[in-house]
């Protein structure tokens, strides 16, 4: 996935017209992200289109996944 990094906390992604949260299980890579991407920023991720409680949100699984 490429977008435009749209928010912080929790990180959220623009792609192709719609936001979504960017999300980790792992703690210290869900804290790596939130890092590494700020607002207006091009992010470049492999993630898990899911839907979780009804949003659709990316699920970034290893540290590879960041590019």
């Amino acid at each position: 996935m490429d977008g435009t990094a749209a928010d912080e906390h929790p990180p959220r992604v623009e792609f192709r017209g719609q936001v979504f949260e960017v999300f980790s299980y792992d703690p210290e890579l869900r804290s790596e992200i939130w890092s590494r991407y700020r607002t207006g920023q091009r992010i470049r991720i492999y993630g898990e289109l899911v839907n979780f409680k009804g949003r659709w949100e990316f699920i970034v699984r290893d540290r590879s996944w960041l590019r």
